[in-house]
């Protein structure tokens, strides 16, 4: 097995953000790698996760399968008013995993139909499947690797990675207000309180 070279920095001060963020401006590929601990117990730098300017990986101690599982959880209709190009760098990061780990991916969407609209709900899913399908065609994603699932993404999400034994969930970090920065959305922070496998969060 080849060695794995390692460079321990000590942080002097509790500006976690700002030294990680000049380290990772050194190589454009960077990727910070947390590891992931009880909510109680949780290292400060999980209340910065949006100022760190690089993808983050939240890991586990849970074992990967091989070939690795990776779903990207997207939002092709920009209804939880997220910039277009995360669910683009989500699939990007993906296609990276899939050639270099090996990975099998597959993109999820997400729609939730509220009991007084069920009477529209043939029609609401029909919008939402065709908008997965012509964005699965920007993309050159197959059939096979694109899923539209049926609920609430906090809720649905964690049934559909323990139901599919999913190992790395792709999700966008997104501040929601730029006077608030540790206001993330409801879905990644759902999934942060409990992350029903490692979670990869992708800010741009």
């Amino acid at each position: 097995m080849n060695a794995i070279k390692a460079e321990v920095i000590i942080c002097p001060s509790i500006d976690y953000a700002k030294i990680l963020n000049k380290e990772i401006a050194k190589n454009a590929n960077s990727l910070v790698v947390i590891e992931d601990s009880q909510p109680a117990k949780r290292h400060p730098i999980f209340q910065l996760l949006t100022q760190i300017n690089a993808p983050i990986l939240l890991l586990s101690n849970k074992t990967w399968k091989h070939p690795l599982n990776i779903v990207g959880a997207i939002d092709p209709l920009h209804e939880n008013a997220r910039p277009e190009t995360i669910d683009d760098s989500i699939v990007e990061m993906m296609r990276h995993w899939g050639r270099d780990l090996k990975a099998k991916p597959t993109i999820a969407h997400c729609c939730y139909i509220s009991p007084v609209l069920s009477q529209y709900k043939k029609k609401i899913m029909a919008e939402h499947q065709e908008a997965l399908k012509a964005f699965s065609r920007k993309l050159q994603l197959n059939k096979d690797q694109q899923v539209l699932l049926d609920g609430q993404p906090e809720d649905i999400l964690p049934s559909y990675v323990k139901n599919n034994q999913v190992d790395v969930l792709f999700i966008g970090l997104v501040a929601r207000n730029k006077l608030s920065q540790f206001w993330i959305g409801s879905t990644t922070s759902a999934l942060l309180t409990t992350p029903p496998c490692d979670l990869l969060l992708i800010k741009h």
